[in-house]
């Protein structure tokens, strides 16, 4: 058995090594960061000196700018709304999995004594696909529910 005190001891010089890596890590990515951000300004502060704008020109790119963000805010809330619409409809066929292909559903985890939010299915083969009954089965375990990219999405 490990005296206390000798693991307690490890414990923190683990944790003193780790932060110190932490802490050079950070320090590194903050100085690569203002570089970065110093290049850049540095470059587009030449370029503004080199070519200046007039207030017209900015209020031209500031109706631009309005103009796009209003745009991309429509496009925002129509892709939510489609998302709902498609979240209803799932809901009152249901919730089946959304798997693309035919299934069987073998046990259903909602009907269970204890619900849960897993479902056994057999993947019916496609016409020309021949099922050796002998092999192995394949069990894929979706932890999404098959509600994400994945087997089914």
């Amino acid at each position: 058995m490990i005296d206390k005190g000798r693991q307690l001891a490890r414990s923190y010089d683990i944790n003193l090594k780790v932060s110190q890596v932490l802490q050079r890590r950070l320090k590194h990515a903050q100085e690569s960061f203002a570089a970065r951000l110093r290049a850049a300004w540095e470059k587009e502060a030449a370029a503004s000196l080199a070519q200046p704008r007039l207030p017209a020109d900015l209020w031209a790119q500031a109706w631009r700018y309005g103009i796009d963000a209003m745009q991309r805010s429509v496009l925002f809330c129509d892709t939510l709304r489609q998302r709902g619409n498609n979240f209803l409809e799932h809901e009152r066929a249901g919730k089946p999995p959304m798997l693309h292909f035919q299934y069987e559903t073998v046990m259903d985890g909602r009907q269970f004594a204890r619900p849960v939010n897993y479902a056994l299915v057999r993947i019916v083969p496609p016409d020309g696909v021949t099922v050796d009954p002998k092999r192995r089965p394949y069990v894929i375990i979706d932890p999404r529910a098959g509600h994400g990219p994945g087997i089914g999405g």
